[in-house]
């Protein structure tokens, strides 16, 4: 394992191959610059940046090729770059906290990615598609921002999720059924939402399920109960 915390330029070079880089590098105006030839073997970046008053568009090249990575982004502005879908080796996303716009669907590249948390931005638009294709993940954290639209019936098909966080949205429409088939979920929330119908009977098989927070939901109905559930539904 190497780590670095002193500055790093363009001029900085290493005899070695490094396998493992770690970052703790806070308050940058800008990311790292490297001479990236010598990290082909990198097999972990951990990025832990955060950035002040970072303006992210199109053209800002985010980090060089690597097999998998964790992003780390805090205090960004702008919409997030469609150049994300290039580094498909990611396997963790966290990006904000003032990023606006659509959901990129470039994120459909990202296959390998356990964990995307676009929590408390200003995101907009119905969920992509493309989230359909992100069978690895298990923990999908988009509260708090404005995202709009229904729930789409592809979320069952992401089965190794653990924890689900849809809350603090203006989704509508109903629960679909097909979450019935996340047979790993334990943490379900769709709190402060404009969902209506009943939370959907299929929710009874998950036997993983620990948490449920659906109130917030004006239109929203529980006809039976879940008694291994802690669960809030319109208090």
């Amino acid at each position: 394992m190497t780590r670095i915390y002193n500055e790093v330029g363009p001029k900085r070079t290493f005899k070695y191959w490094i396998e493992f880089l770690t970052f703790r590098m806070v308050f940058m105006k800008s990311p790292p610059a490297f001479q990236w030839a010598c990290v082909r073997k990198l097999s972990f970046l951990d990025t832990h940046f955060r950035f002040r008053d970072v303006e992210v568009d199109s053209d800002h090249e985010l980090v060089p090729p690597a097999t998998h990575w964790q992003i780390v982004l805090s205090n960004v502005t702008g919409t997030i770059p469609k150049e994300i879908g290039k580094l498909d080796g990611l396997l963790v996303v966290k990006l904000g906290n003032s990023l606006s716009g659509p959901i990129p669907d470039e994120f459909g590249n990202l296959i390998h990615l356990r964990m995307l948390d676009l929590g408390s931005n200003r995101l907009s638009g119905p969920l992509p598609g493309v989230f359909a294709s992100l069978r690895s993940l298990k923990m999908l954290v988009l509260s708090n921002n404005r995202l709009t639209g229904s729930i789409p019936s592809w979320i069952g098909n992401l089965t190794a999720l653990v924890d689900l966080w849809l809350d603090g949205n203006q989704f509508s429409g109903e629960i679909p059924g097909s979450v019935g088939k996340l047979t790993s979920l334990e943490f379900f929330n769709v709190r402060d939402n404009n969902l209506s119908g009943e939370i959907p009977p299929e929710m009874q098989q998950l036997k993983a399920l620990d948490v449920l927070w659906a109130y917030g939901n004006a239109g929203l109905t529980c006809s039976f109960h879940f008694p291994q559930l802690r669960v809030g539904v319109n208090e």
